[in-house]
């Protein structure tokens, strides 16, 4: 789980770091793997977790995907369960920081038109103002860009 860095557009582990600033209304959590088979109901569970003790003031969940190197089909179904759950909750779901080749799986799965392509950004900062109304929607031929022909190892 992240927090922000006071006047900073930062955000770090809320574990390791003190002082960070953390908002009742937004959870935003940073997975470091790749979304696979083996760590699926690990990922869920946690997720579940967090959004459980944020409780009703919860409106806005940040998954930041920088660390996320892979995914398989198992780790798509656990997403889309994950989306369909927030919005039956009315919560948002906003995805940061997707590489190329994880782009490339989400759109080829449908999950992208299911999250919504207006909730894809390039960093946390950008989908926090966004959800303030600060600013409107940046960089989404960065956010959304994918490789029609990209095949995996």
């Amino acid at each position: 789980i992240l927090g922000k860095i006071p006047d900073k557009p930062h955000y770090r582990n809320i574990e390791r770091f003190k002082h960070l600033e953390v908002r009742k209304d937004i959870l935003i959590l940073r997975f470091d793997a790749r979304l696979y088979f083996a760590n699926t109901n690990f990922f869920k569970t946690t997720l579940e977790n967090a959004i459980a003790q944020k409780g009703d003031q919860l409106s806005l969940v940040i998954l930041d995907g920088d660390s996320m190197n892979g995914m398989d089909s198992s780790g798509i179904h656990i997403l889309e369960e994950i989306v369909e759950n927030c919005k039956e909750q009315q919560i948002n779901f906003y995805l940061v920081g997707i590489k190329g080749p994880i782009r490339d799986i989400l759109y080829r799965s449908g999950l992208t038109a299911k999250i919504g392509e207006d909730n894809f950004f390039l960093r946390i900062q950008h989908a926090v103002d966004f959800y303030d109304q600060k600013t409107t929607h940046r960089y989404t031929s960065y956010t959304l860009q994918r490789n029609e022909t990209y095949k995996p190892h």
